[in-house]
């Protein structure tokens, strides 16, 4: 094996031990109140690697979590209420950037029953069908006010905040992590550079 092979090989080898060293969580957090309970999860589209994540019961008191996502994650919130009004307000911080409860960045499903001891499962989320959000308030709404703090966090409801619906599903619109590409990705992409400076040597000698 000629030295330049032997560099290459070895870029292959660092490439694969680097990247697969590497962590493919990222931090995140998360500062939500829902009126009246929540259950706050993080997983792919299909819930096949939920993440619990936390829950709350007073939406008079904001409640804050640190967590990590992984690349291709969601936002789950399932949302309880006991009456009359209902909404959702959040300001949460992930790798795509900061993310704030509106129309634009959450679906929801409504749901017919809830299993209390263990609300979101895979087969919650692939048997929810999600839709649009039907209200979004300002932050400073009544009854609730500005609970998070945060102006640009709305308070969001799968229908209108009086309505009979009183067990919801919110899902992210999109990705809160981007994915990561695999660590064989980058080696091949280092092969085929060293493998393209040894065929431009190799033209260049035969001259």
């Amino acid at each position: 094996m000629s030295s330049i092979q032997k560099f290459a090989a070895g870029l292959a080898v660092a490439a694969t031990v680097t990247f697969s060293g590497a962590s493919y969580a990222a931090n995140s957090s998360a500062t939500l109140s829902v009126d009246n309970a929540f259950w706050l999860y993080s997983g792919d589209a299909t819930g096949s690697d939920l993440q619990f994540v936390g829950s709350g019961s007073n939406w008079q008191v904001p409640n804050s979590f640190t967590f990590d996502v992984k690349p291709g994650d969601y936002l789950y919130v399932m949302a309880y209420d006991a009456g009359q009004p209902h909404s959702f307000q959040g300001v949460f911080d992930t790798p795509n950037g900061a993310l704030y409860t509106n129309a634009a960045s959450w679906v929801a499903a409504n749901l017919t029953t809830i299993d209390f001891s263990n609300p979101v499962t895979p087969a919650v989320i692939t048997g929810a069908t999600f839709g649009p959000i039907g209200s979004d308030l300002p932050a400073t709404s009544g009854p609730w006010g500005n609970v998070v703090g945060n102006t640009q966090a709305d308070w969001i409801w799968s229908t209108s905040p009086g309505s009979g619906d009183t067990m919801v599903l919110f899902r992210t619109t999109n990705v809160v992590a981007a994915a990561v590409p695999e660590p064989e990705t980058y080696a091949m992409l280092l092969v085929g550079l060293a493998g393209l400076g040894i065929f431009a040597r190799r033209r260049k000698s035969a001259k």
